[in-house]
């Protein structure tokens, strides 16, 4: 969990979709890596 103090609690969870589109692309481009 990202915690971020002095920000709206919206930019949290866009932090979060970014990282989990970031695995997800990850594991697109590289099959198998896991």
């Amino acid at each position: 969990m990202l915690v971020t103090s002095g920000q709206n609690p919206g930019s949290s969870l866009v932090h979060k979709g970014w990282l989990d589109f970031g695995l997800i692309s990850l594991n697109i481009l590289l099959p198998g890596s896991q």
